[in-house]
């Protein structure tokens, strides 16, 4: 919610930058992802499959260029040239967005991070969840099915909820397991040895991907298009080698605790532990989540 500044006997109202450009926004779709891990690849990748699917999306917000800065000005240039917006939320961002709303919007998944600045766990969460309180029953939410916390915060506002995870799940409506991604709506899907991106994490971030870009109603041979050429972030588990059988992963992007853990990069390859040049530990391949408590 937004906070006040008193003084003088005002109370002035402060928001966030993605308030306020929501603001002044034309009414194009809007697509909002946050997390603790994910949100970039995630975001990227939905602008791409956007793009394939004939659309003209700004991709930005925390990645990229700022939202505010493709608004129309009124004593510059007054067209708006995006038909659809896809804007990458942390929990800062989402803070003080009041009456922000997204047709779509992702909570992937949520992890301790950042609680230097919030009074505990609950206010990170709760700061995610933020984008889903605007929503009507005209919109989307979307939540990992095996994350009772996300789906608690997409309940505080009324949107459709949809949600991700592996094939387990009897409820989520896309999938995941070793061989495939399967979106359940539709009956389609996509072999994971022709997606470029590795590791059960990406096939979340790609569930929910697809979960985001349905109302376009995509073509499957699009969307595999996409996934088979898209190579994800820099520094995201990237492969950077295979040294006698065992394969090395740059993963300098890693911020937070949990990311360790949500990776499962493949069954191949031995198992061996160091240290990246940031000190932070390197996964080979094969790995499930870290060797220590």
């Amino acid at each position: 919610a937004s906070t006040y500044m008193h003084g003088q006997g005002l109370m002035v109202p402060v928001i966030g930058e993605i308030e306020l450009a929501w603001r002044f926004m034309p009414a194009v779709p809007i697509t909002a992802i946050t997390g603790s891990n994910g949100k970039s690849t995630t975001v990227t990748l939905v602008g791409e499959l956007l793009s394939a699917l004939g659309a003209h999306p700004f991709v930005g917000g925390n990645l990229g260029d700022p939202p505010c800065g493709i608004l129309p000005q009124p004593n510059g240039n007054e067209s708006f040239a995006y038909d659809e917006v896809v804007l990458q939320v942390p929990s800062f961002q989402s803070e003080r967005i009041p009456t922000f709303r997204a047709g779509r919007a992702a909570l992937l998944n949520v992890s301790p991070n950042h609680l230097d600045r919030y009074a505990g766990y609950d206010h990170y969460v709760a700061a995610k969840g933020n984008l889903f309180v605007s929503q009507t029953p005209a919109d989307t939410a979307v939540v990992p099915a095996d994350e009772p916390l996300c789906i608690a915060q997409a309940r505080r506002g009324t949107g459709r909820m949809v949600t991700f995870g592996d094939a387990s799940s009897s409820t989520a409506t896309y999938v995941y397991d070793r061989r495939q991604i399967v979106d359940r709506a539709r009956g389609v899907h996509y072999p994971r040895e022709k997606v470029r991106i590795a590791g059960d994490h990406n096939a979340k971030n790609i569930c929910a991907a697809l979960a985001l870009i349905a109302h376009r109603d995509p073509s499957p041979a699009v969307v595999s298009e996409v996934l088979e050429r898209f190579e994800g972030l820099p520094h995201r588990i990237v492969r950077v080698a295979v040294v006698r059988g065992v394969a090395y992963y740059d993963d300098v992007a890693n911020k937070s605790v949990r990311s360790g853990e949500l990776i499962n990069v493949g069954a191949s390859g031995g198992v061996r532990w160091g240290l990246g040049l940031d000190g932070r530990p390197a996964f080979p391949e094969g790995t499930l989540s870290r060797p220590w408590g």
